[in-house]
């Protein structure tokens, strides 16, 4: 039976990026087509590849179905230096406090989004999304577009504090409750 709750600790925030486009010949003297990637280096790469790892590890179900709801607290690691954006006396709290700038907080909800619902590419020569739910594991989503409420934070970590990206997914009722 799929769990209706879920929490995962992933590694620290990364906002999504736009893939790079690559031009490629069309096959039986179709058009060119594009293929869309990131670099292995890039850092959302990086963070994605780490982040499904987690997940696929944590999540042996097959996916929710119906709408759902995502809590996510994005804590970024505290810099040496106060950034010239917050205010001295929050500074010296050495508390965590929110992180109003960029990178924004809706990148960081769109990489989460799209680590955690299957993959719209093909895994060997079956395409995922075609397969039955009881056949798919690894995975809390189907598409995320099920997700229909979200209650995101972005912080400033504490002293001391590790940064980390921090989402709860709960299975919701078509009422939303």
């Amino acid at each position: 039976m799929t769990p209706t709750t879920a929490t995962f600790y992933l590694p620290a925030p990364v906002p999504a990026s736009h893939p790079r486009a690559q031009a490629i010949k069309g096959k039986d003297g179709k058009g060119p087509r594009v293929r869309f990637f990131h670099d292995e280096e890039d850092p959302y790469a990086v963070w994605r590849a780490a982040a499904a790892a987690i997940i696929r590890l944590n999540w042996p179900y097959p996916p929710i179905l119906g709408p759902v709801e995502f809590v996510i607290a994005a804590v970024w690691a505290r810099p040496e230096n106060r950034p010239a954006w917050l205010p001295a006396d929050a500074w010296k709290t050495g508390r965590r406090v929110f992180r109003p700038t960029r990178p924004d907080l809706e990148n960081v909800i769109e990489a989460v989004q799209d680590v955690v619902q299957l993959p719209a590419r093909q895994e060997g020569l079956v395409h995922i999304r075609k397969l039955p739910n009881d056949q798919v594991r690894g995975y809390p989503l189907r598409d995320d577009g099920q997700v229909c409420r979200v209650l995101a934070e972005d912080w400033l970590g504490a002293i001391g504090e590790t940064a980390r990206t921090v989402v709860a997914i709960r299975q919701i009722n078509w009422f939303g409750e």
